[in-house]
């Protein structure tokens, strides 16, 4: 995917709004929650930003999940860029209600299993 349109080798806020849904796509592809047998979940994407850090500037999706039926667990699986870059990392944050989970994701724990309070 090309998100350099000036070629510049330099992304733009500009150059990544105009491309948000290609890169949304992309991101949620490799992105995949289970809530159990039978419990279809889905990705309801809500927006993206972009935060900077002291090393660059890194995507970041806010999303809700969607179950058939609230879950009492849920699994992630994470394969975003380890195929091209194994050094990559996935930084999860989930909010249910009062309790937040974090989670690293890697290529070594790229499966992980979330517990949801009641």
């Amino acid at each position: 995917m090309k998100l350099d349109d000036n070629g510049d080798r330099r992304l733009t806020w500009g150059e990544v709004r105009h491309h948000q849904p290609d890169i949304e796509r992309y991101a949620y592809q490799y992105l995949h929650f289970d809530g159990g047998s039978g419990n279809a979940c889905i990705i309801v994407p809500l927006r993206q930003q972009v935060d900077d850090h002291a090393d660059g500037a890194y995507a970041v999706f806010f999303f809700e999940v969607s179950c058939a039926r609230m879950p009492m667990r849920l699994s992630l699986d994470y394969r975003m860029f380890f195929d091209i870059d194994p050094s990559h990392r996935g930084i999860l944050i989930l909010h249910h209600g009062a309790d937040i989970t974090t989670a690293l994701l890697s290529p070594q724990n790229a499966k992980v299993a979330l517990v949801l309070a009641l």
